[in-house]
């Protein structure tokens, strides 16, 4: 790295913001975001990197970077550059179809009809909400389909699903919006908590709704200071008409709306760098007393690592379904803590004891990984979740596919142990073949398909095989 680049740098705030980095020609080549845009930068040049980002580096002429407020600004005005500049190192957005964005759809309004009397929609159904309270939700596509759709009001594309779901759960503590996503196709449940104004009982007109969905519009377009402006002059104007409960909750929305800078968002995801949230999901499976197994799977963001799954055959002492659990976590943090990467996250199947146990575990090995637990419910026919630590991880769908895939491996796991036991057992009915000849072949050939496989001279090799026996064994297999 250059003096002057070094010097560039150092002169970088210690705030949110976005970077733009360019080459000698002056191009753009990488936009990213930062909580910090000093400690950022600078990690380009402090540590070891894979062969893309050392090109990267190596044509960095100048770096330009824009302070943000907030990181969730950041996270929104790097999806405005990214989407204007198209960086080539940020190659991955150009026809990608996993990268979100935010749909507002507009508002369904009833249409003139003369002759005929419209009937009247039963106030709270699906219908009456979709025309005068429409949805928020979380789409992918390609941005050739979006320019089609003239039904909505679409932002981004956002290169972290993760940071723009937090974003969005802090936005709606100012904003009030109806949110699809994260809970099959109904309205988020959160938003019929005490946390969020719900304006179809009574919080707001369809006309205050229309006026938030303006100003959240406003807000993903970066537009920040005139937000603030306008809010500000509405509530002087609401005082001073003295229409005071409106003006306090101008007030109330005005103060959450500043305090957004105060909202932490946890996981700064490069993109460029591959790096993204790591969750593990754990499973035990112990199908007719036959032997317990558990399974470690691996999802980065929202994709599967199955290179990454691991496979554990439980001890004669891990008698149950927590104990059995214990021993898999306690043999992954104490014998692979160095060699395998340490998770964000951890999802469990079962309720408060199985976290309970795994949160000692981890207590144990000063480890802080937070744990999402999922319980069947006292039916067993929902899920219900629970919590110990930051939640990073919130997407119902997400979780209940890594506990669906954990249980899926486990379960494939078991099943191959069981035909290899069945096989295996054939071994024993075949004369001459006792207890030491059976555990050499299966030393030497792996399987019984491998031995039946084999040839009349490739098991007289075997150690201890007679003749009479290695044709007694062709003979019968």
């Amino acid at each position: 790295m250059s003096s002057k680049l070094l010097e560039l740098i150092r002169t970088f705030p210690d705030t949110p913001g976005v970077y733009l980095m360019r080459d000698r020609t002056g191009t753009v080549i990488y936009v990213g975001k930062a909580t910090s845009l000093r400690h950022r930068v600078t990690s380009y040049f402090q540590k070891a990197h894979d062969s893309r980002i050392a090109q990267l580096v190596r044509e960095i002429a100048t770096i330009e970077t824009i302070p943000t407020v907030t990181a969730l600004e950041a996270l929104l005005k790097e999806a405005e550059l990214i989407k204007r500049l198209m960086p080539r190192y940020n190659v991955r957005i150009k026809d990608d179809k996993s990268y979100l964005y935010v749909k507002i759809h507009k508002a369904r309004l009833p249409r003139l009809q003369t002759g005929k009397t419209r009937a009247a929609l039963k106030i709270g159904s699906n219908a009456w909400l979709d025309r005068y309270y429409p949805l928020v939700e979380l789409v992918r596509a390609r941005e050739v389909e979006l320019q089609r759709d003239t039904s909505a009001w679409y932002f981004g594309p956002y290169l972290s699903g993760f940071l723009l779901r937090k974003a969005l759960d802090a936005i709606r503590r100012v904003f009030a919006f109806r949110m699809l996503g994260g809970y099959a196709d109904r309205p988020n449940l959160y938003f019929y908590g005490k946390q969020y104004k719900a304006p179809w009982l009574g919080g707001a007109t369809p006309a205050e709704y229309a006026r938030d969905l303006q100003r959240l519009r406003e807000f993903l377009r970066g537009n920040r200071v005139d937000l603030v402006r306008a809010i500000t002059k509405e509530m002087q104007a609401a005082a001073h008409n003295l229409l005071f409960e409106r003006a306090a909750a101008l007030r109330i929305q005005l103060d959450a709306f500043e305090h957004l800078k105060d909202i932490a968002l946890i996981q700064e995801a490069d993109e460029v760098e591959g790096q993204a949230i790591r969750i593990e999901g754990y499973d035990i499976s112990n199908l007719n007393n036959e032997g317990i197994v558990g399974s470690m799977v691996v999802f980065v963001g929202e994709q599967p690592a199955r290179d990454q799954y691991r496979r554990f055959r439980m001890r004669k002492f891990s008698q149950n379904d927590i104990g059995a659990l214990v021993d898999m976590v306690t043999r992954r943090f104490i014998n692979h803590k160095k060699d395998w990467p340490l998770p964000d996250v951890l999802v469990i199947d079962g309720g408060i004891a199985h976290l309970t146990a795994v949160k000692r575990v981890l207590v144990e090995n000063n480890l802080l990984s937070p744990i999402v637990a999922v319980a069947k419910g006292p039916q067993r026919n929902r899920l219900d979740l629970l919590f110990d630590g930051p939640r990073l991880l919130d997407d119902l769908n997400l979780i209940r596919a890594i506990r669906d895939e954990a249980h899926r491996f486990a379960i494939t796991f078991q099943r191959s142990l069981r035909v290899k036991k069945v096989q295996e057992s054939a071994l024993d009915a075949i004369p001459g073949i006792g207890a030491h000849r059976k555990n050499a072949l299966l030393r030497k050939f792996g399987s019984v398909k491998r031995i039946q496989d084999a040839t009349l001279q490739e098991i007289m090799t075997t150690k201890g095989m007679s003749s009479a026996a290695a044709r007694s064994l062709m003979e019968y297999l």
